[in-house]
């Protein structure tokens, strides 16, 4: 099975990745901790690759835009995250506090990315606010080029979380 997870900031992408990571056991890769490290397209799309072209099975959780359909293609799962623009930006909000006061620490990123209160992350705030807009159209057209079939979860609430989780195992 070869799993992608996708979905705005603060959705719980991560979260719902090691969790099914260690049901499943397939290979995860937080495509934020291979960014944060290279801030290199050519390098993030060959360790992206190598890594999809190594393992039959995997779980890739982030969106990276330009590289989703390359991901697309490979992918049998795909598992949408969306929530409240108001929740999202409520959890990046929280987990930032929460990081800064030393009580989180984040595994899904890279080690060296320290993020700070500053005008880039208020840039990514509004980033945040706005991705229902401004992502969900190249979202829904990468979407429209999968293998025929490839499974899409559309994950709103809890309650659907649960269900595809009672499913997927």
């Amino acid at each position: 099975m070869k799993i992608l997870i996708i979905g705005c900031s603060g959705t719980g992408k991560s979260t719902l990745a090691k969790e099914l990571h260690h049901q499943l056991e397939f290979p995860l890769l937080h495509l934020d901790q291979i960014w944060h490290v290279h801030y290199d397209k050519q390098k993030f799309y060959q360790q992206l690759q190598n890594f999809m072209t190594d393992n039959p099975d995997f779980i890739i959780d982030g969106n990276y835009a330009d590289s989703l359909p390359m991901r697309v293609v490979e992918a049998d799962t795909i598992i949408w995250l969306q929530t409240s623009r108001i929740k999202a930006v409520w959890r990046v909000l929280l987990r930032s506090l929460k990081i800064r006061l030393k009580l989180y620490k984040r595994d899904d990123m890279a080690e060296a990315f320290q993020e700070k209160w500053d005008k880039e992350y208020w840039k990514f705030l509004k980033f945040v606010w706005n991705f229902q807009k401004e992502n969900y159209p190249s979202l829904e057209k990468a979407l429209a080029d999968k293998k025929q079939n490839c499974k899409v979860y559309i994950i709103q609430t809890e309650r659907d979380r649960k269900r595809l989780l009672e499913n997927l195992y």
